[in-house]
Formats: C-alpha cells, structure tokens, sequence
C-alpha cells in the first residue's frame, strides 16, 4: 500500500525544499528524491488524519470523476481554488467528500500547494491525480490537467466494468452449480440414503460410494472449507512478501488465457496512462515512473521499470519496451514511428484503443465458449448422481421383469 512521506531536501544549488512524495516504504521514497536530484535531510511518514480514515471507504469512483468535473468546471470559470473547495466542501451531492475537501481547504490556506494537499488523501486521489494537480500548477492550468486525467479515470474504469460484467455470469453459473450438488447433497440424497438401508439388497458399487460421501458430508464440507482457507491465507502470506509476489504474478501471466488476459490488460493500463501523462505535459521518464507505480502485477511491473532504467540511460522507449518483452514487437514498432514523429502520446493513445477493442472481441470470445462448457459440465455433474441414485431402482425394475 503506498504511503504519504513528508520530506526536507536540499537541491543541487543548496536550496531547502519541503513537500510530500507517495512511495512503497521510506527507502523507496528516499530514492524516488534522489531521482529527483534532491539530497534528503529529513523524511518521515505521514500519519492518516482523523477525516481520512471516516471518508475514504465512503467515496466511490463516480464521486471522484463528478468532483473532478465540477472542479474543472469552477476553476475554469475564474473561481479561486479556495473558494471552489470551499463551495464543493458544502455541496450536498458530494456528500463523502465534504469534511475531506474541508480539512484540504484548511491545508491550503495554511500554505501547502494543492497536490500536497490532496496527497494526505492517496487512498481517494491516486497518484495519477497528484501529478495532475502538480502539472497545472507547473502550467497554470489546473482546468485542463484535471479533464485529462477524467478522460483517463473514465475509460479505465468503463474497461473495468467491462471485464466485470464479461466474468459475472460464468461465475453465477459456477456457484449454480455448487448450490444444487449442495442441495441434492444436503435435502434430497438422505432420503434415497434412508430409503436404500431399508430395503436390505446389494447395491450397486456406484451407489454404494454415493451413500458414503452423504454420510461424511460433513467431514468433507469441512475438508473443502478448510482447504480453500489454507489457499486463501497462503495466497495472502505470500503477496506480502515482494519476492514472492513477484514469483507468484509471472505465474499468472502464464495460466492459458487467462494470463495472456492480464498481460492485454496491462499493457491497456500502460499505453492509456502514459498517453495521459505525457499529453498533461509529464516528462518521459516521470510518466513512466508514475505508470509504473499503478501496475498491481508486479512482474508487469518490473519489466518497466526496467525498461525505464534503459531509457534512463539514454535508450529509446520502443527499444527498451522491446527488450524488455512487455509489449509485442508490432507495438515496439508502433511506438518507434511515434517517438520518430513526436507523437508518442497520440501513438499510445492509439494503441491502448486497438487493445480495448482487441480485448473486448476476445472476451466476448472466450465468454461465448465457456458458456457452454459450464452449461455441460452442470449437466453432467447433477445427472450423473442423479442416475447413480436411482441406479437400485432400475435394478429392481429388471428383476422384477
């Protein structure tokens, strides 16, 4: 989880300067201000105020968009920023934001800038906010750096909702499952059970290990229960650990389908978020660090950074994308003719849109056969014991006859 550090540091001129900067850990930060070209003095974490903690679970992503829009909307009438926040503060239909703008409000006029005002605030304006705020103080347009990032936070999560609604009804269809073997289980089987003890015959072997599983239902919920908690908490332990994390996530971008999934995702995430930054005027190697740091895969985001380091040393971006083996070579390509053309923010923009586009295709795709194979899959399952149980009851048919 990033945190808020407030810093003092000297430039290479001597000067003193004091801010906020969001980081990992205070040794990432430290680095992060040395990229800078800042000697660090002093730097501590920022404690999370009492406001925070209240508001942050209460404000979803259609509130920050609706803020960001009326903030734009007032700043580009004229209105002071004080002001705005301070009519925004008292607006009844942002409701979640109000004692969180008003303790901003209160930073601002005691003298912090406004991205190191809204940075006490990471967990509801990410740090893609922040450099938006940060740029329009740097342009004197604020307005402008603020629509950019909407048109960004929009069809990120417009995408999101896609991926959503594209894995909500396979997974209905999963727990259909798992809630009707459980109600055959639980309601109807024990009656076959107490029907079958009566009857004194051989039953068949089938049958036989049907009743069994009736039996130590318990046991075995408890068992599967138990398992799924010791994968979940496992799963959980290891994230913690960056090493493993980072293991555990190229691991992912390997499971057929699904990882080539996430892999297309992020490198949506990537192109979107560059192309927004650098067209908010970012630099090259700023953006990049900044797009780094929204990555949750974090093999994903190794290799950029990598690829960062490689800039940094005087590469191009599509070479080092290239070797870096994030992004296909028809992409490298594409980047290549952006950077030869200074368009890079238009070509990335491009290419995050074929992706989408790509991606939804794809989806719709994958969705369209594993529709029917869980259809299949349920049929064959709840059929299946419903025949093994009647299977006695065919048998004292035949020999009856």
């Amino acid at each position: 989880m990033m945190s808020i550090f407030s810093f003092t540091a000297y430039t290479n001129n001597g000067e003193i300067k004091k801010g906020l900067i969001e980081a990992m850990s205070i040794n990432d930060a430290k680095e992060l201000l040395r990229k800078q070209g800042l000697f660090v003095n002093h730097i501590v974490k920022k404690k999370e105020s009492r406001n925070r903690i209240l508001n942050k679970k209460n404000v979803s992503s259609d509130d920050v968009i609706l803020f960001c829009h009326e903030f734009a909307a007032l700043l580009k009438a004229g209105i002071s920023i004080t002001e705005t926040l301070s009519i925004l503060s008292n607006d009844g239909g942002l409701a979640g934001f109000s004692s969180v703008l008003s303790d901003i409000l209160k930073k601002i006029t005691e003298g912090q800038s406004p991205s190191d005002a809204f940075a006490h605030y990471s967990d509801i304006f990410d740090s893609l906010f922040i450099s938006a705020l940060k740029t329009g103080e740097r342009t004197g347009n604020l307005s402008a750096s603020l629509k950019s990032y909407v048109v960004y936070l929009k069809r990120n999560i417009q995408f999101e909702k896609k991926v959503k609604q594209a894995i909500a009804y396979p997974a209905f269809l999963v727990f259909a499952l798992f809630a009707v073997v459980g109600i055959l289980f639980v309601f109807v089987m024990p009656k076959f059970v107490s029907m079958y003890s009566g009857m004194g015959t051989e039953l068949p072997y089938a049958t036989l290990v049907m009743i069994q599983l009736v039996d130590n239902i318990d046991l075995i919920a408890l068992v599967v229960v138990l398992l799924l908690g010791g994968l979940v908490v496992s799963y959980r332990v290891l994230s913690n650990s960056p090493s493993q994390k980072l293991i555990l996530d190229k691991y992912k971008t390997k499971i057929p389908v699904i990882g080539k999934v996430i892999v297309d995702f992020s490198v949506i995430q990537i192109t979107s978020t560059m192309s927004s930054l650098l067209k908010s005027g970012l630099p090259l190697v700023a953006s990049l660090e900044m797009t780094v740091s929204t990555l949750k895969n974090t093999y994903l985001a190794d290799k950029l950074e990598k690829a960062m380091q490689a800039v940094v040393a005087g590469r191009s971006l599509s070479e080092s994308l290239h070797q870096s083996r994030l992004f296909p070579a028809k992409v490298s390509k594409m980047i290549e003719a952006g950077e030869s053309s200074g368009m890079l923010d238009t070509l990335l923009s491009d290419v995050s849109e074929f992706y989408e586009e790509n991606m939804d295709h794809k989806m719709a795709q994958i969705m369209s056969l594993i529709e029917p194979i869980v259809m299949l899959f349920i049929g064959v399952i709840v059929g299946g014991i419903i025949i093994v149980m009647y299977l006695p009851i065919f048998s004292m048919v035949d020999v009856i006859q």
